[in-house]
């Protein structure tokens, strides 16, 4: 018997036939719980973070310069609320046309993921700058990262739970494993060309620009990190037939989640670690040797003579200034400055 077709007969002893797990079998309303708490889980940790960014995202969207890479970072967190609001509201509340609502939050997912790598493509142009084939390379890699995405809209179904109003997924085709799959693939040959050119350069940098290729390293380490393994466990969830359709897309609103708050924390890191002309103030001491001011104290003790040099505490001013090989109409992301 299908989900779909679910008798309205209540169980005895139910007496709210508004309760959607009443017509479920039981290990199938215990996943379709567990999917709820999984999906609230992940759309309050991506809040926070969202909450935490925004005085990060206040100096990106008001006190810089607007480029491509803004506005990608902008759709890319456009998308991904569309996505994990629109899944969530499908497991928790009450609609009118759950196929509606399971088509529009695939589309958002169209707009979501490919936004999110777009964000990675830029940094495979700023560290390949000079190499047009691996940067052509990179651009197809994510060009089919976005076609993948296109295959979520028409591979998802979802109906009411017998008479009530909410909803459930009914079928997720195997071809949507597509759309993470090649996400993985194109996030982790981002990761290892990356890593592979900052470590093969990494000598004989000076201060700044080996900073800037720290934040590149360990923004990729940490990005591949945390979201592959989330992405293998949607992949294996998606394509093994026995796992119910409940539990095909469970996986896959955190995976967004994370994917999302990840790269943008990734944009952010080296968007600022990177950002010239920035200034901090210390305060420090020295004596004359190192060419800091001192003070001399001539005093009177017992008839002696006593000189005192004391250190003078001094504000120094601290300016990094990035500056790039070759070509210096670069932009944090390797954009020439002329083209975005």
């Amino acid at each position: 018997m299908s989900l779909s077709n679910t008798t309205s007969l209540l169980p005895p002893g139910v007496v709210n036939p508004t309760t959607p797990l009443a017509f479920l079998p039981q290990s199938i309303a215990d996943q379709y719980e567990a999917s709820r708490y999984i999906y609230i889980g992940a759309v309050a940790a991506w809040v926070w973070d969202v909450l935490s960014s925004l005085p990060q995202d206040y100096e990106i969207y008001f006190k810089s310069r607007w480029t491509i890479p803004t506005v990608a970072y902008l759709l890319s967190r456009v998308g991904t609320f569309g996505f994990i609001f629109s899944s969530t509201m499908f497991q928790v509340a009450q609609v009118a046309d759950c196929q509606a609502l399971e088509i529009g939050l695939g589309w958002c997912y169209v707009l979501a993921v490919p936004s999110t790598s777009l964000l990675f493509l830029f940094r495979v142009r700023a560290v390949f700058y000079n190499d047009r084939w691996i940067t052509a390379v990179f651009v197809f890699l994510w060009l089919s990262t976005l076609a993948s995405a296109f295959t979520v809209p028409f591979a998802i179904g979802g109906a009411h739970i017998a008479t009530t109003k909410y909803c459930i997924n009914t079928a997720v085709k195997s071809y949507a494993s597509a759309a993470p799959i090649t996400n993985t693939v194109y996030s982790s040959l981002v990761f290892i060309a990356i890593s592979v050119r900052i470590v093969a350069n990494s000598h004989g940098q000076s201060r700044a620009r080996s900073s800037v290729s720290r934040a590149l390293l360990q923004g990729g380490q940490l990005y591949y990190l945390a979201t592959v393994g989330l992405n293998i466990i949607t992949i294996v969830l998606v394509l093994t037939p026995s796992v119910p359709a409940v539990l095909h897309a469970m996986f896959t609103i955190p995976n967004v989640a994370l994917e999302n708050a990840m790269a943008c924390h990734v944009f952010r890191n080296l968007r600022f670690s990177a950002e010239p002309g920035k200034a901090t103030r210390s305060t420090t001491t020295g004596s004359v040797s190192e060419g800091v001011r001192t003070h001399r104290h001539d005093l009177e003790h017992g008839g002696h003579q006593l000189s005192i040099i004391r250190p003078a505490v001094v504000e120094v001013e601290v300016r990094t200034e990035l500056r790039h090989d070759g070509d210096s109409d670069h932009d944090t992301y390797g954009a020439a400055k002329r083209d975005w």
